[in-house]
């Protein structure tokens, strides 16, 4: 009879272990769309759905990253720097949960980010911060993305189309 015990909770517990078991973030999905791809991208928090976008960099495209729940599917490595004001920069592996259409928003998920970069935003016209990697040289007085002086900004009204 205790050998029988002993066996009928060996296999609720095993139940239980398997049914717990983390789904893939990514790769080995069955809703995926296509296969998976890794570009260069800027990795930000936006207002609206979804949160968390992707720039691939040199495209005009957003990726949107899935939210199942409440938690972004990204590794570890960048859930650790999601916040407003911060910029995630690196090197994506992501996987397609929706087709690509012309003007439309791709839903991804992450399964990898590598080479990663952190910037930190303060006031407007000021320098971003690196915080990661902790080991970069911080920025001088130079600004990573210049903004136009006066003399360079168009002149009000200029190229400004009204409907």
């Amino acid at each position: 009879m205790e050998l029988g015990r002993f066996a009928l909770v060996l296999g609720v517990a095993a139940s239980m272990a398997a049914s717990a078991a983390p789904a893939p973030r990514c790769e080995g999905r069955s809703d995926l769309v296509g296969p998976c791809f890794e570009f260069r991208g800027r990795l930000k928090p936006y207002n609206g759905n979804p949160a968390i976008r992707i720039w691939p960099i040199g495209t005009k495209r957003l990726l949107g990253v899935e939210e199942p729940g409440e938690e972004p599917t990204v590794p570890s490595n960048v859930r650790e720097w999601l916040a407003f004001g911060t910029v995630v920069y690196g090197t994506f592996r992501v996987c397609p949960l929706t087709v690509e259409k012309p003007d439309s928003m791709r839903t991804v998920c992450v399964e990898q980010a590598t080479q990663l970069r952190v910037e930190q935003y303060g006031m407007p016209g000021e320098a971003p911060k690196i915080i990661h990697p902790s080991d970069s040289p911080q920025p001088s007085n130079q600004p990573l993305h210049p903004t136009p002086t006066a003399a360079e900004a168009p002149a009000s009204g200029a190229g400004e189309r009204r409907r």
